[in-house]
């Protein structure tokens, strides 16, 4: 699946701390891995944490990343937890539409 560094870091924040059991543990503590920029990244697309929390970057490049369906699974149902309490927001809605599809997310 393609996904920007904007995507990439909004699902790193997203997800929470998995609980369960080893494999779950371990599949999603790699999908964060995969996740999070490497120092070429942060170097080559000058990736700023700035003081007051906002994440900025250059001409960053969308990559390729491999998401079984787990992880589909558990992406999918961290964004449905957000709309069903009312704070899913605007900046949700790329993911919504890679990880659900156009529907509301009722039918999966």
């Amino acid at each position: 699946m393609q996904l920007s560094i904007g995507d990439r870091m909004m699902i790193l924040n997203m997800l929470p701390k998995q609980q369960g059991d080893y494999l779950a543990i371990k599949a999603v503590r790699q999908f964060r891995e995969e996740l999070s920029p490497t120092p070429e990244e942060v170097r080559d697309y000058k990736i700023v944490l700035h003081d007051d929390g906002r994440l900025t970057w250059e001409n960053a490049q969308p990559i390729e990343v491999e998401v079984n369906d787990f992880l589909r699974k558990r992406v999918a149902s961290v964004l449905r937890d957000l709309s069903k309490r009312e704070v899913l927001g605007e900046e949700h809605l790329p993911l919504w539409e890679k990880f659900i599809g156009d529907g509301d997310g009722t039918d999966s």
